[in-house]
């Protein structure tokens, strides 16, 4: 995974700082990609249902708020539209996200191929300068 990547790549005494960056990151990421993919879902919704849903329906949209139940008391046509216009919406918001997984893609496997930090290299890089991490390994079998 990108963390595994982040924890290897920087020397032991910045590790935390690694992880932490990561899951930053990470979560950054999520906020803004929710908030972006669920606009564009509205969006999509806001453009289907008006026309998948008979004109005469009068559908009231705060009323399909809420659980699976509300669609389901729908009259059939109105309802096999309201499922349409969800099921195009949302497919749009996964082909957005088939080029961004392609990228990531890509990046992958771009990485070069190191190996993983083994227990020598620990020990080495334990005498640093600060000592913490002589500290940590020692509770831990290291020395």
């Amino acid at each position: 995974t990108v963390l595994l990547v982040a924890q290897n790549e920087v020397e032991l005494r910045d590790i935390g700082v690694a992880t932490s960056t990561s899951f930053l990151a990470r979560q950054m990421g999520g906020t803004v990609a929710l908030a972006a993919l669920g606009g564009l879902l509205n969006n999509r919704l806001d453009h289907w249902i008006p026309r998948l849903t008979p004109r005469d329906s009068q559908l009231d949209l705060e009323r399909l708020r809420g659980t699976p139940e509300s669609i389901r008391r729908l009259a059939p046509a109105v309802a096999d539209g309201v499922i349409d216009a969800f099921s195009r919406s949302l497919s749009a918001v996964f082909w957005c996200l088939v080029p961004v997984g392609v990228v990531w893609l890509v990046l992958a496997l771009l990485l070069p191929n190191r190996p993983l930090r083994s227990e020598e290299v620990v020990e080495i890089d334990a005498h640093d300068d600060t000592g913490l991490a002589a500290t940590a390994l020692e509770g831990h079998g290291g020395f």
